[in-house]
């Protein structure tokens, strides 16, 4: 069992162990008791440095991992309930357009505005994408849009 945050998916850090024969494994046990060095590791495939195979080590190569790998990805990573709520806005607006064109575009006019002043305030510049590429939003795979 590993480390990890629960807004990055798929990224689970662990001290894998270097063998003397220079492979590397996360498994303990008895056959991989003796080794040369842990080396921080990531489920995702990413690898870092060789650190001491003392207690220590083990804590840099873990530290390594958080630093190094997990939160410069976690700085980015868009929480999965924000996610679920872009997907819905998105949803309901292209609802809308399709309904009513001149209020979709209006709502897709808005939506763009505030994405252009939020990223602004972020420090990022952003030209607000066409109302044509708001008003379609990516559908989750087995999903549809409905008309209440």
């Amino acid at each position: 069992m590993g480390t990890s945050y629960g807004d990055l998916e798929d990224h689970e850090g662990y001290a894998m162990r270097r063998l003397p024969d220079g492979t590397m494994t996360g498994s303990w046990t008895p056959q991989t008791a003796e080794f040369t060095s842990y080396v921080a590791a990531c489920s995702c495939l990413w690898r870092g440095a060789s650190h001491p195979p003392t207690e220590a080590g083990h804590e840099e190569a873990l530290d390594e991992w958080d630093r190094h790998h997990a939160r410069p990805l976690l700085a980015q990573a868009v929480p999965p309930r924000v996610r679920e709520l872009l997907y819905d806005v998105k949803r309901v607006v292209a609802a809308l357009g399709e309904e009513r064109p001149a209020a979709g575009r209006t709502a897709a006019r808005e939506l763009a505005a505030w994405a252009s002043a939020a990223a602004a305030r972020l420090g990022q510049s952003a030209e607000p994408p066409p109302p044509a590429t708001i008003a379609e939003p990516a559908r989750k795979p087995g999903t549809t849009i409905s008309r209440s």
